[in-house]
């Protein structure tokens, strides 16, 4: 298997990162849709590009933004687990510590859908697929080395407590969090 160790922003950079996240959020393994059809093991994820590379201005310099979609899919052969999974993934990517994952290759998540049933066969169906559609802003014209880019998960820093000294008169500004 050939591991690629400089990534284009893009799509590919785009799975890159949400496989690390959906990695380390529900201990699962990011596939393309097309490839799993023969797969036994379950559960896993996958992803489908329903709309590819939506241009936001209409000059094309070498930077600009644009936005992917991608249909994310929890595959399971029991339905409960297809729908914990798909919402532990939703919620991994409202969580500032895995949107770093995105943001250190300047991209972030946009609209992301309700999880929702994307079952094909309903009633004898061996595959439950509960996921979303998300949109990814992305800045395209960029490179990235894979051995630079950090995906170790970093919970969000919270203040509890502020103090402000003025060194001019002496006078202090203190804000405690009120629950």
């Amino acid at each position: 298997m050939t591991t690629i160790s400089t990534y284009n922003s893009g799509k590919k950079l785009l799975v890159h990162c949400l496989s690390e996240i959906c990695k380390q959020a529900t201990g699962q393994t990011l596939y393309a849709r097309e490839l799993t059809y023969t797969r036994d093991q379950y559960p896993f994820f996958t992803f489908l590009a329903p709309i590819n590379r939506h241009e936001e201005i209409l000059d094309h310099p070498v930077v600009r933004p644009y936005q992917i979609m991608l249909q994310l899919d929890a595959h399971s052969r029991d339905y409960w687990q297809a729908d914990q999974l798909a919402g532990t993934l939703y919620n991994a990517l409202q969580d500032p510590g895995y949107q770093r994952f995105l943001k250190q290759c300047h991209m972030a998540v946009g609209p992301v859908n309700d999880v929702v049933s994307h079952n094909a066969v309903v009633g004898s169906n061996y595959d439950y697929a509960m996921g979303f559609d998300a949109t990814f802003n992305v800045l395209s014209g960029l490179t990235f080395d894979t051995d630079k880019l950090n995906f170790d998960y970093q919970a969000p820093t919270t203040i509890d407590t502020a103090t402000i000294n003025d060194t001019n008169d002496g006078s202090q500004i203190s804000s405690n969090k009120q629950q």
